[in-house]
C-alpha cells in the first residue's frame, strides 16, 4: 500500500479559509486532476462538500464520524481512517495505489503516519486562513524535489515533493 498526501499550502501553513481554498491557481488544479486521475482519494466530509461533487475518473472515499452518504458508485463513505484503508485495499484492482489523501487539515494530521510522499504546492506568500498544514520536515519527511517557481496572476508558487526519510539501520 502506498499513500501520498497532495496539498496546496501557503508560506505560513494555511491550506483553507471558511471551508474553501483561499486562492485559485489553475495550474495547481490541473496538476491535481492529472495526478489523482485513476486513483482513490481519501478526504473528510467538509473537503468533499467544498469540492461540491464527485470528481470523475477517481474513487472518492469520504470520512465522516457522524455518517454521510451519497448515491454514486465511485463514492464510498466511511467513519474512520482504518475503514478508508480497507476500501482502498478492496478496490485496488480498479483504483491502483498510490491512494491520495486530499484533505482537510485533520485528515492530513491523522494520516501522516501512513504517508510515503507529500506533493505540496507551495504558495509563496502568507495567507489568512483557519486551516493549517504541518511543515513536512517536522514530521520526518525530506525535501526531494522543487519545481521552478511559476506565477499566476499575483500568486507565485512551486511544486515540492517530500519523501518519508528512512530510518537508519544499525
Amino acid at each position: 500500500m502506498s499513500f501520498h498526501q497532495i496539498v496546496a499550502c501557503s508560506k505560513n501553513g494555511v491550506i483553507g479559509r471558511d471551508g474553501d481554498l483561499p486562492w485559485r491557481i489553475s495550474a495547481d488544479l490541473k496538476f491535481f486532476k492529472k495526478t489523482t486521475q485513476g486513483h482513490a482519494m481519501i478526504m473528510g466530509r467538509k473537503t468533499f462538500e467544498s469540492i461540491g461533487k464527485p470528481l470523475p475518473g477517481r474513487l472518492s472515499i469520504i470520512i465522516s464520524r457522524r455518517g454521510f452518504s451519497i448515491d454514486d458508485p465511485n463514492v464510498k463513505c466511511v467513519k474512520s481512517i482504518d475503514e478508508a484503508i480497507e476500501v482502498c485495499q478492496k478496490y485496488s484492482d480498479r483504483w491502483p495505489y498510490p491512494a491520495y489523501i486530499v484533505g482537510g487539515g485533520e485528515i492530513y494530521k491523522q494520516t501522516k503516519h501512513l504517508t510515503d510522499q507529500i506533493i505540496l504546492t507551495r504558495v509563496h506568500e502568507n495567507i489568512d486562513g483557519d486551516t493549517y498544514f504541518t511543515e513536512p520536515g517536522e514530521d520526518g519527511f525530506a525535501l526531494h524535489n522543487v519545481s521552478p517557481t511559476e506565477s499566476e496572476g499575483d500568486i507565485s508558487f512551486a511544486m515540492e515533493t517530500w519523501k518519508r526519510q528512512m530510518e537508519a539501520s544499525s
